[in-house]
């Protein structure tokens, strides 16, 4: 037994690590609030320029529609059919305004609506166009009577040019948090132009005041910038607050710290090598989150996700070992294993459902191995299942180095009977050209998108506009992390194919996702209550 000094002197210990913990609690807390208030801002100018891009995407898709389309002739280049066809083009893509024909000296011939040019002058100064990375594609800030605009200029022939004027202001909006919104600004500026083509700021706004903190994205592609602005004051207090909860857990934390280290320790030793054995003891297994028509609600196929469930049944979720796998190389085995678990799991469904599609996450490193074909061939010839059965999903998390790689690579699996699907489409190292250089089947919409589509047009109007792109390059769309029947109802009004979230279900095993595949609808459109508390039943695994 111990002594009462010893006694105290633990207590005195525990107290010690108790008050450290707490303090180290705080004062992390306040510089972790503070990167993700960065990380956050940094996040939104990347997501506002995807937007922009986005809109100049679709408007150079619809110019060269128009040039494909429609005979631009010298001596008649304005015709009623040739003005029908700009208006009809200006209806189906929500973000531009107006198409305009211009002479090679800038001279306005014609546009989708005549009234958008009145009151204006009719011949614009080309000089102040500025190239983008394709020299054939030109931006310039753009007066409309309404205030300002961008404008995308296509050389058309030698003789004239079209310019499509984009709707810059759907772009930025409500696009500030809601603590920064009366604190903050938000513009779009063309390289080499002071004013905006795009903004969003609070009434009385000065943009030259001295206490503001700027942070800006700058587009690769186009010459775009991102910028937002927030008074210093305003960042340096949002989302800061005492929390007591997490100050308690820390004190107790401090009390328990040395099991807890040593366990922590013992479990952090050698990380890599705890993968290489889960890998010799094929601790990974496969995890099923359907993926359903949101016409009827019937499940047409799945993700396979991959979750490490260790010898003592603890299950580790994929953030924490799925970066170190990449890293390491561990990756390309860690996935096999999973597609050869899965297809067997899988195969005698998928036998009796030649349409059922298992979707399966690749790198683009993993991607442009030598011999991946012949790898993914021989891995599913072995389980006995067709290659119509499998989707091939390219994660954004790393760039495609060499895109013409990339598109016959896809192309010789397109042809061997696989689909491809493109993961997170707009939010990533993609723009639209990205998805049509590379030809896939699926544009996977990021949760980004559907977790703000019920409150935000902004939100609802990329998803067209990407449904609409889906539908002109003969695509399927899928939205994830659908969580709501709104939601839901919603997308598919919006012209989505497919949906994927929990509303159905969260990812779970193989026996909790057969059970699921006898019912194969959507829990609120099944026919009786006792199928209705099966599926709940399933999802609350």
């Amino acid at each position: 037994m111990s002594s009462p000094k010893s006694r105290s002197a633990q207590l005195l210990v525990c107290a010690g690590f108790a008050a450290l913990f707490a303090l180290a609690a705080n004062l992390l807390s306040g510089m972790a609030t503070d990167t993700r208030n960065r990380q956050q801002l940094n996040e939104l100018g990347e997501q506002m320029l995807r937007r922009s891009e986005l809109g100049v995407d679709y408007a150079f898709i619809a110019l060269g529609k128009i040039a494909e389309s429609s005979a631009i002739g010298a001596a008649a280049p304005c015709s009623e059919t040739f003005r029908s066809s700009l208006r009809q083009r200006v209806f189906r893509h929500s973000t531009i305004k107006d198409i305009r024909l211009l002479d090679r000296n800038g001279a306005i011939l014609c546009s989708a609506f005549p009234e958008t040019v009145t009151g204006i002058s009719m011949r614009v100064d080309l000089s102040q166009a500025i190239a983008a990375r394709n020299s054939g594609v030109k931006l310039m800030k753009l007066a409309i009577p309404d205030g300002e605009a961008m404008a995308v200029v296509w050389s058309a022939s030698g003789e004239h040019k079209l310019m499509a004027i984009v709707n810059t202001s759907a772009l930025l909006f409500d696009v500030l948090p809601t603590g920064l919104r009366d604190e903050g600004a938000a513009t779009i500026n063309l390289n080499g132009v002071s004013s905006s083509v795009a903004r969003y700021a609070p009434a009385g706004w000065d943009p030259a005041a001295s206490d503001l903190e700027t942070f800006a994205a700058h587009s690769s592609r186009f010459p775009l910038n991102a910028i937002i602005r927030v008074k210093e004051p305003a960042l340096a207090a949002w989302n800061h607050s005492s929390n007591r909860t997490l100050l308690m857990l820390a004190a107790l934390l401090g009390l328990a710290f040395g099991g807890l280290a040593a366990r922590t320790l013992f479990r952090e030793h050698h990380p890599v090598a705890a993968i290489d054995k889960a890998l010799s003891g094929h601790e990974f297994v496969p995890y099923f989150q359907p993926i359903f028509s949101l016409r009827d609600g019937k499940m047409t196929g799945c993700e396979v996700l991959a979750r490490w469930i260790r010898a003592d049944g603890t299950i580790v979720q994929p953030h924490q070992f799925i970066p170190l796998a990449e890293q390491t190389g561990r990756i390309v085995p860690l996935t096999w294993q999973l597609v050869d678990e899965a297809l067997l799991q899988m195969r005698p469904y998928l036998r009796r459902n030649k349409n059922f599609c298992l979707a399966f996450n690749i790198g683009a490193s993993h991607l442009l191995q030598p011999g991946f074909t012949e790898d993914l061939r021989r891995h599913v010839s072995g389980a006995k299942v067709g290659s119509r059965n499998v989707v091939i999903e390219l994660t954004e998390r790393e760039e495609l180095p060499d895109l013409g790689k990339a598109r016959e690579l896809i192309s010789g699996l397109q042809e061997r009977g696989y689909k491809v699907a493109l993961d997170e489409a707009g939010t990533g190292h993609s723009g639209l050209s990205y998805v049509q250089k590379l030809g896939a089947d699926v544009i996977k919409i990021d949760k980004l998108f559907v977790d703000s589509v019920m409150t935000e047009r902004s939100a609802r109007v990329l998803v067209e506009l990407l449904v609409n792109l889906a539908r002109e390059l003969g695509m399927t769309t899928v939205a994830e992390g659908i969580e709501t029947r709104e939601q839901a109802d919603l997308l598919r009004e919006l012209g989505v194919d497919r949906g994927q979230g929990f509303l159905v279900s969260p990812p779970v095993n193989g026996a909790q996702f057969q059970a699921m595949l006898d019912l194969n609808t959507l829990p609120a459109e099944r026919g009786t209550k006792q199928e209705a508390a099966k599926a709940a039943d399933v999802r609350a695994v």
